[in-house]
């Protein structure tokens, strides 16, 4: 793995998953224009760098954190309140949280459940306002 200069390159995923009462392990990506190529970092217990590889976007959008207003917690919050509204019948054994660049910052919050569907909640970053939810199956995507 080649040096990297994290000043020539841009944050354009930060995503965690959260399971039982495991710590949440960030995994930060950063993409450097230069290379054509992106590095994972995971923050827990020491940040540390994971791996690089090639980039799946074309296109990435930098991510700037410092944009998201509404704090993490409230996040998951709103995210397990419409879960929990929209889809009463369904419990979930895992979360997974991405915080991504669209027009603005957007989180992404799928709840993986214990009736083989995954719950996907996509919320404003700056507001926490729900912009969209759908429940579907692996098998639905094949």
């Amino acid at each position: 793995m080649e040096k990297w200069n994290r000043a020539a390159c841009i944050s354009c995923k930060h995503f965690c998953s959260i399971e039982d009462e495991k710590p949440i392990v960030w995994h930060v990506n950063y993409y450097c224009p230069g290379t054509d190529k992106s590095m994972t970092f995971t923050t827990y217990p020491s940040i540390e760098a994971q791996s690089e590889s090639t980039l799946a976007s074309d296109n990435p959008k930098p991510l700037n954190p410092d944009e998201a207003k509404v704090s993490f917690p409230e996040i998951m919050e709103r995210a397990s309140e419409a879960m929990s509204s929209n889809y009463p019948n369904h419990t979930f054994s895992k979360m997974l949280a991405t915080l991504h660049q669209e027009e603005h910052p957007i989180w992404t919050v799928n709840f993986l459940t214990h009736q083989s569907q995954t719950i996907n909640i996509k919320l404003s970053a700056d507001s926490g306002e729900i912009i969209s939810h759908k429940a579907f199956s692996l098998k639905d995507l094949t």
